[in-house]
């Protein structure tokens, strides 16, 4: 059972078709439940269903699939011994899981506990272990985003850390090295930013350069000075020559504007910000840029990685890039992507189709009743029938007319309020921008820049180290 849930899983994650996940979860439930709660084989299964669950929330952005996740995983991880060899992957996965439904609900309780869940990973899974840098990528994007939330340096030194060390400990053949690369940089950035130098390791433990208090002589003082100064030079034209030798990168942008029903617009912002959140998910889903993987002949995660999506501020406009080594290809790529949403969002919800088939059954239903009402006036006129069955009928007839109206109602209801599915209309076709988005000269030289001074500090703090 569980054999044939892996293959159609595996099928999913091929094709983005949201039939055989949902396949694939029922046999992983199915296996759950028909496992005794001391067997062995019990964490993985439990394992197995929670990862499913997780992939769907992330297609349909359903908060039922990640709670039942959450739960699936914490069961798996509390059944698994402390020195299992699966355990490290069952709590990274938790803390992904948890991490993922912060994004939905804003739960500091979930980001707390997928910090500590990612932690308790890194620090159970050998150094050499080759699914290390995963876990040390996913415990940075946690520190990462509590971060961005509540501001504590220490959180950006951790993340810069735990991203530092999935770079160095992934070999240069791994398949997400440079995943794990793209992500160093920019949290550098942060630092020079914050005007801060960025964290060291220093025998396993995060250390900053101290401050000169005034022991060296000035001649150390200036050539420090000045090897900062070429360095930064160096960087900066580095960068520069590396924006002409490499090949550029094009975008194609659409604007969307999903629609906010009319009882909501007055309602709860979060409502408002999670239905656009969903819609977000949904373009960056398999059900949408799956199919479009797979005419390009690519992988997901490949295109995943080319397209971004945002909500324009205080707005209800999301706005689509892709990017492409041409400007044709980046419009056409697009294209392909707002045709696949566009398709799938204009599709009824189950909730919609089971109000439409209800009032075609009432409508049915009154006009059978409508000709019986006929059929018995005839009657009573011809004293074929008697009164008392025409005001029965009459009366069947009212209460199905009165049915008809109320559930008419309930899908005007479901329209004004959103329930129906979001109001989505293109405010422009897919355009492409002028310039190249990578590599751009300005941005490259300041990054070259920036990398030149962080070795310059790294420099710095070396000397004033040996000086103490």
């Amino acid at each position: 059972m569980t054999g044939k849930a892996a293959e159609l899983f595996d099928d999913y994650q091929r094709t983005g078709r949201l039939d055989l996940l949902n396949a694939a979860i029922e046999l992983f439930g199915d296996a759950v439940a028909a496992t005794a709660p001391d067997h062995p084989d019990r964490p993985g299964r439990l394992s197995d269903l929670g990862n499913a669950l997780c992939a769907r929330f992330g297609s349909t952005g359903q908060l039922t699939d990640v709670d039942e996740a959450i739960a699936a995983l914490r069961d798996a991880v509390a059944t698994t011994a402390v020195d299992h060899p699966e355990r490290p992957g069952r709590l990274s996965s938790l803390g992904g899981a948890l991490h993922a439904r912060f994004g939905s609900t804003a739960d500091p309780t979930d980001l707390e506990q997928a910090i500590i869940a990612g932690r308790d990973a890194v620090t159970t899974t050998p150094v050499n272990h080759p699914e290390r840098p995963r876990y040390l990528s996913a415990l940075g994007q946690a520190l990462q985003t509590r971060f961005q939330r509540v501001g504590q340096q220490g959180d950006l030194d951790d993340a810069v850390v735990a991203w530092g060390d999935s770079v160095s400990t992934a070999p240069p053949g791994h398949s997400n090295r440079h995943a794990y690369l793209s992500k160093f940089p920019s949290a550098l950035q942060r630092f020079a930013r914050t005007g801060e130098v960025a964290p060291q390791r220093s025998g396993g433990r995060m250390e900053r350069p101290p401050d000169d208090r005034g022991g060296g002589g000035v001649t150390t003082r200036l050539v420090l000075l000045a090897l900062t100064i070429v360095l930064v030079l160096l960087g900066s034209a580095g960068g520069l020559v590396g924006a002409v030798v490499l090949p550029k990168i094009y975008a194609a942008r659409v604007e969307v504007l999903s629609s906010i029903g009319q009882d909501q617009q007055s309602g709860d912002p979060l409502k408002q910000d999670r239905q656009l959140s969903t819609q977000l998910v949904f373009l960056k889903s398999r059900a949408v840029l799956g199919p479009v993987a797979q005419k390009e002949g690519t992988q997901f995660e490949d295109l995943d990685k080319v397209v971004s999506v945002k909500v324009v501020d205080n707005s209800e406009v999301i706005q689509v890039e892709a990017d492409g080594p041409t400007k044709l290809a980046a419009t056409q790529t697009l294209q392909a992507i707002m045709d696949r949403y566009l398709t799938l969002v204009s599709q009824p919800t189950a909730a919609s189709r089971n109000l439409d088939t209800q009032l075609a059954d009432a409508k049915t239903d009154t006009a059978q009743i409508q000709t019986r009402v006929n059929q018995l006036m005839v009657a009573v006129v011809a004293t074929t029938a008697t009164q008392i069955s025409l005001n029965e009928a009459r009366v069947q007839l009212a209460a199905s007319l009165d049915r008809e109206k109320a559930i008419q109602a309930k899908i005007a209801e479901r329209k004004l309020s959103g329930q129906a599915g979001p109001d989505v209309q293109l405010l422009t076709p897919p355009y492409s921008l002028p310039d190249a988005v990578f590599p751009q000269p300005l941005i490259a030289a300041g990054t070259g820049a920036l990398v030149g001074l962080i070795v310059a500090g790294g420099a710095v703090a070396v000397e004033l180290l040996r000086r103490r």
